[in-house]
């Protein structure tokens, strides 16, 4: 699905660079589609593909945003404003009427940090309890540390996730998902 969803948004975004961030994700649900030939027989790939896709306006400083699934986190001064995706993935309109991406804008200002990550680090399992991380604690690890350096915002962020899977109490959780996590200053 990676390969397919990149080479899509690849395509995409050469033949509709003007577009808003809502509409390239739309072009790419539709070629992702095609490519994997979805229909309602039994015989199509019935697979999704979760993204964050954002533009920034370098002069404006003006932010685009949609996503399939995914938010995007902007952190100004620590404080954390949430851009949610649609509430459906990329791929998955078998037998029905695409839904349309929602484009959002944000004003972003210089200094701001700006993360997309998939479900990886949220989702990993560990602590005292061997339950998953979750946003709550994730989104607190990212206002507390936005205004570090990317090279120290890295080394917490893979301290608290090793901390996390080996609690003293438990053995070595093994990561159950993909772990990417994203970090701009504007």
């Amino acid at each position: 699905m990676s390969i397919v969803g990149n080479d899509a948004l690849q395509i995409a975004v050469e033949q509709n660079h003007h577009l808003d961030a809502g509409s390239i994700l739309n072009h790419l649900n539709q070629e992702v589609s095609k490519k994997l030939h979805q229909s309602d027989d039994e015989h199509s790939v019935k697979d999704g593909m979760d993204i964050a896709l954002g533009i920034i306006h370098k002069k404006t400083l003006e932010l685009q945003f949609a996503g399939a699934y995914n938010p995007l986190y902007i952190v100004r001064n620590k404080h954390l404003q949430e851009l949610k995706g649609d509430p459906f993935a990329i791929g998955m309109f078998v037998g029905e009427e695409a839904r349309p991406f929602t484009n959002n804008t944000f004003q972003l200002e210089k200094g701001d940090m700006i993360y997309a990550f998939s479900d990886g680090y949220a989702d990993q399992f560990g602590g005292p309890k061997g339950k998953k991380f979750k946003y709550k604690p994730f989104k607190q690890m990212l206002m507390d540390h936005s205004a570090k350096s990317a090279e120290e915002q890295k080394l917490v962020i893979e301290k608290q996730l090793d901390n996390w899977m080996q609690w003293p109490e438990k053995p070595i959780e093994e990561k159950i998902d993909d772990i990417c996590i994203l970090g701009i200053r504007v």
